[in-house]
């Protein structure tokens, strides 16, 4: 898995490798996300985590 954040928007990619017999069907999937950190009022404090 790999992810970067640029200002508030997040992004990420994982790729999943089939270990199962299944892999004589598939040869592994791979996923992509984006977000958007959306702050309300003060949260100077606060962990993004």
């Amino acid at each position: 898995m790999v992810g970067l954040t640029y200002k508030d928007f997040v992004f990420g990619f994982a790729y999943d490798v089939v270990t199962s017999k299944l892999s004589n069907y598939q040869s592994g999937t791979f996923e992509l996300m984006l977000g958007y950190d959306i702050t309300f009022g003060d949260d100077s404090g606060r962990s993004r985590f």
